[in-house]
């Protein structure tokens, strides 16, 4: 999977190889969207799966952007309306999986781009937007940058301010 840079604002497109051919083939995003966030994303249900907005618009998220490997082609799950309440202007968003389930992490920002909060949203039944719930509000130990998931089903892993070689404080939230 290709992903254009953030700033660029492309859709991505797979490349797939063929064994018994010998060759590749691309597959574009024929949907018109393009990923928020290229650091993050989940694999669920045989999809890989990204925070995305259409192409045009501002960059606020407003689809979970999807890669099917079985199909393969391009699909979108819509996001809960009320996934920004709460959570400030420009909530930082991202991707996850929590229990073989969609989770979708919205941190709110404060004015030094450091994470004030951050609440994590669970799809209980996949692709049905009704089914996703606010589960989880986690407000950080220490200053934080951004969100690096959810790890082992129970820890939730940020990056810390300051840390270019991706030191993770671990938020003992039991998710």
């Amino acid at each position: 999977v290709y992903m254009p840079l953030y700033v660029e604002k492309k859709p991505p497109r797979v490349e797939v190889y063929s064994l018994a051919t010998n060759s590749w083939r691309t597959i574009g995003n024929n949907a018109g969207y393009y990923a928020n966030d290229t650091f993050s994303s989940a694999f669920l249900n045989e999809a890989v799966h990204w925070f995305a907005s259409k192409t045009g618009e501002k960059s606020s998220a407003n689809v979970v952007l999807l890669f099917d490997f079985n199909s393969e082609k391009f699909g979108e799950i819509m996001l809960p309306m009320s996934h920004e309440d709460g959570e400030g202007e420009n909530p930082q968003l991202s991707v996850a999986v929590l229990r073989e389930s969609l989770a979708l992490i919205v941190c709110s920002i404060s004015n030094l781009r450091l994470i004030e909060g951050c609440y994590i949203w669970v799809m209980r039944e996949y692709g049905l937007v009704e089914s996703g719930t606010k589960q989880y509000s986690i407000v950080p130990e220490e200053r934080i940058v951004r969100p690096l998931g959810i790890v082992n089903n129970s820890d939730f892993g940020m990056q810390r301010s300051g840390s270019m070689r991706g030191e993770m404080q671990r938020q003992d939230q039991n998710v």
